[in-house]
C-alpha cells in the first residue's frame, strides 16, 4: 500500500537529535513536491525516512541520499544520475525506467526492487543486495557489481557490457543467455548455473 504524501505522517520522521535538525528541510522538500515541483538536484536527504510514498518523476540527480529509507516507494521515471545512494534501503521499490547513470549504490538494499528498463550505466553497485530484483531490459554497461548479490534476480535481456562482476553472486538468476553466463563466469562471478 502506498501512502498519500502528508507532512504530518509519522512515517517520514525518525527520532534523534541529528534528524530533528533536518526536519525543516524535509518539510520544505515534501511541501515543494506536493505543490508540483520535481527538480531537487543536489539536495541532501541523508538518513531520512521516505518509505511507501510516490515520488514518481522526481529529479534527484547529484543528490545525497546515504542511509535513506525508501522502502516500497514509487520512484518510476525518476532521475538519480550521479546521486549518492550508498547504503540506501530501496527494498521492493519501483525504479522502472529510472536514470541511475553514474549513481553510487554501494551496499544498497534493492531486494525485490523493480529496475525494469532502468539505465545504470557506470553505476557503482559494489556489495549491493539485489536478491529477487527485476532488471529486465536494464542497461548495466560498465557497472561495478563486484560482491553484489543477484540471487534469484530477473535479468532478461540485460546489457552487461564491460561490467565488473568479480565475486558477484548469480545463484538462481533467470533470463541470462548461455553466452552471458559463460562471460560472467570468466570474469569471476560465482554460483552461475550453466
Amino acid at each position: 500500500m502506498i501512502m498519500k504524501l502528508s507532512l504530518n505522517s509519522p512515517i517520514f520522521f525518525r527520532q534523534g537529535l541529528s534528524n530533528q535538525r533536518q526536519v525543516p528541510q524535509l518539510n520544505d522538500f515534501l511541501r515543494r513536491y506536493q505543490s508540483g515541483e520535481r527538480d531537487f538536484r543536489g539536495i541532501d536527504l541523508s538518513d531520512e525516512s521516505l518509505s511507501w510514498i510516490s515520488l514518481r518523476g522526481i529529479d534527484l540527480s547529484d543528490a545525497v541520499l546515504c542511509l535513506t529509507m525508501l522502502e516500497g516507494s514509487i520512484l518510476a521515471d525518476s532521475n538519480f544520475s550521479r546521486a549518492n545512494l550508498s547504503r540506501v534501503d530501496l527494498t521492493a521499490t519501483n525504479l522502472k525506467r529510472c536514470n541511475l547513470r553514474g549513481a553510487n549504490m554501494s551496499c544498497a538494499d534493492l531486494r525485490g526492487a523493480d529496475l525494469s528498463c532502468a539505465d545504470l550505466t557506470g553505476a557503482n553497485l559494489y556489495g549491493a543486495n539485489l536478491k529477487g530484483a527485476i532488471l529486465a531490459h536494464a542497461k548495466l554497461t560498465e557497472v561495478n557489481l563486484q560482491q553484489a548479490d543477484l540471487e534469484n534476480s530477473h535479468l532478461f535481456r540485460v546489457d552487461l557490457l564491460n561490467s565488473h562482476v568479480n565475486s558477484a553472486v548469480f545463484a538462481g538468476a533467470t533470463g541470462l543467455t548461455t553466452p552471458q553466463k559463460k562471460w560472467l563466469q570468466s570474469k569471476g562471478a560465482i554460483k552461475i548455473l550453466l
